[in-house]
């Protein structure tokens, strides 16, 4: 009786995971597909069968995205790739080549989970940075120039990544440590 309770109270749930899967396979289907209606033939089993594994693999979600939060990430993070890439780019055509290349470790202030996967992912997209190692909070960074305010731009983009996982930061921890 008691597992019978259980499984019905987590198929709301069940079904919330599959049908996001489902949406988010589908969007990618139609991009891959360019649109093409005759392609939903294979599509639908495929996505129908993704959506089902992902459902089946995926660990049950333990975060919600938080939408103010998904705004601003947005808004920081079409910001911060314009001006990362002017500066790649400038660096990259500059006749003196000014990059100063360092590995650094930043201590995520974020849960260990999903946000701060979400986080060094991010960081990798960020012109100029590539995580290179993530473990126990500790973010392994390789930077194109220590010499500007990366920790700065870390902690301004860990919290647009915590706004977004409705996760309120501790204080920043101190201490540089680099290589």
């Amino acid at each position: 009786m008691r597992s019978a309770q259980r499984s019905h109270a987590t198929r709301p749930r069940t079904m919330r995971e599959f049908s996001a899967y489902g949406l988010a396979w589908a969007t990618l289907w139609w991009l891959l597909s360019r649109g093409h209606a005759d392609s939903w033939l294979v599509g639908v089993p495929t996505v129908l069968a993704a959506a089902g594994l992902s459902v089946w693999m995926a660990p049950p979600w333990s975060w919600r995205w938080n939408f103010v939060g998904m705004v601003r990430f947005a808004g920081y993070f079409v910001r911060a790739s314009l001006a990362g890439g002017c500066d790649v780019a400038y660096r990259a055509i500059h006749p003196r080549l000014p990059i100063h290349p360092r590995m650094m470790v930043y201590h995520s202030r974020l849960p260990i989970g999903t946000a701060q996967v979400f986080f060094a992912n991010a960081i990798s997209l960020s012109p100029g940075t590539v995580s290179a190692r993530l473990r126990h909070g500790k973010l392994t960074i390789h930077v194109l120039d220590a010499r500007q305010p990366v920790r700065a731009k870390l902690a301004e983009l860990e919290q647009a990544v915590g706004e977004l996982f409705g996760v309120e930061l501790p204080r920043e921890r101190t201490g540089e440590e680099t290589s």
